[in-house]
């Protein structure tokens, strides 16, 4: 069965910006590796597979707690923005739509070749495997095109269709079987033991504990509490538009705030220490709100020059 799929972002529930894992059926979001302006992520295996064209366009491998982070492709590669997984054979492909190339290695990063080129491939987004064919969506067209892995040169268009932009198969030989693992939930309603999020490691009997933004983890490695420490440093971006504080005694990257997202350009900020409010002003919504650091009682104070 082949799903076609309008447009949709790989970060769901307030999960933005390189934030890669949710935790079911909950708004719990951690981040587990830093990547630049575009991801995709697939799981096979207990590992992680994804793409990233930041600074440095690349191919990428880590476990699925985001730890042992593995360059897979590294070089002649400019902005691979789909991707896809042999998982019989255990070969990566993807699209770099700059060098209008689909190109496929081994989970390894060896036996590098490439599919196809030209401009027959121009403007691909989302790609699939099965059997012997690539199936990808050609957004300047509209058509889903079918593509011989074994044999570039025969490209067959399928179907048009409106607003795709992404395509998967799936079948039954490509969905795993379930086994016991080191997140099962407790007899304490806990998965894993862990207060918030539960991430198998490197194998299925081991897990990492992480937290949700705005908590550390304890000593115990398990629980999740407010940080003490006082002394923290917040700063806002944009692009998107985000500010975010974090705790200057530790050596850990933990957020010590629930970020202020949805803002375009946030250029004043100010604490007021006695309520936990972050104020802040956008100069491109011509906005001047506010925001505790526990994420709570956001609420734009000036819109426009008015007071709201």
């Amino acid at each position: 069965m082949i799903i076609i799929m309008g447009y949709w972002w790989m970060n769901p529930l307030k999960c933005k910006e390189q934030k890669l894992t949710l935790q079911s059926h909950q708004e719990l979001c951690t981040l587990l590796t830093p990547l630049g302006t575009y991801n995709i992520l697939f799981s096979f295996n207990r590992k992680l597979f994804f793409t990233d064209y930041g600074n440095a366009a690349k191919v990428e491998r880590c476990d699925m707690d985001g730890m042992n982070r593995t360059w897979i492709v590294d070089s002649k590669i400019e902005q691979p923005t789909a991707l896809a997984l042999d998982l019989v054979n255990k070969y990566v492909y993807w699209v770099d739509i700059y060098l209008d190339s689909v190109e496929v290695v081994d989970y390894q990063g060896r036996k590098r070749h490439t599919i196809i080129k030209g401009r027959q491939i121009r403007h691909l987004c989302g790609l699939a495997v099965f059997e012997n064919y690539l199936y990808t969506v050609n957004s300047d067209n509209l058509s889903i095109l079918r593509i011989n892995r074994y044999n570039g040169t025969d490209v067959e268009s399928l179907a048009r269709l409106d607003n795709a932009k992404e395509i998967r198969v799936y079948q039954k030989r490509t969905q795993t079987a379930v086994r016991s693992h080191a997140c099962e939930v407790d007899p304490y309603g806990m998965p894993g033991g862990c207060s918030h999020i539960c991430l198998l490691s490197s194998n299925y009997k081991a897990r990492t504990c992480r937290c949700r933004t705005g908590f550390i983890l304890g000593s115990d490695g398990r629980s999740c509490k407010r940080p003490k420490n006082e002394l923290f440093l917040f700063y806002g971006k944009g692009r998107p538009g985000i500010i975010r504080g974090m705790d200057l005694n530790t050596k850990v990257s933990d957020e010590y705030m629930i970020p202020i997202e949805n803002l375009v350009n946030p250029r004043a900020l100010d604490f007021h220490a006695e309520t936990n409010y972050i104020y802040f002003a956008d100069t491109t919504s011509f906005l001047i709100g506010r925001q505790k650091i526990d994420g709570t009682e956001r609420e734009t104070i000036l819109k426009d020059g008015r007071q709201c």
